[in-house]
């Protein structure tokens, strides 16, 4: 059930978050080569956030190397 919706562009990353249920909200988020999914959390910024952590993870993973990714860029 999708209530609440915003968008947010950070570093070329896409990131979307939905109201799931009355006191939780899932994100997903892409850079256009990979995508995450089912990253849940009790506010839309931890959620995001969450989001924002395991894209990172994968992008290092698959590219071997730190990514340089700035939580505080708005």
């Amino acid at each position: 059930m999708v209530l609440d919706v915003f968008i947010s562009q950070k570093k070329h990353v896409k990131v979307k978050v939905y109201h799931y249920n009355e006191d939780s909200y899932v994100a997903t988020a892409t850079d256009g080569e990979r995508t995450v999914c089912e990253c849940y959390g009790s506010t839309r910024e931890a959620a995001e956030e969450m989001a924002r952590l395991k894209l990172r993870h994968f992008q290092e993973k698959d590219l071997n190397r730190p990514v340089d990714f700035d939580f505080t860029q708005k």
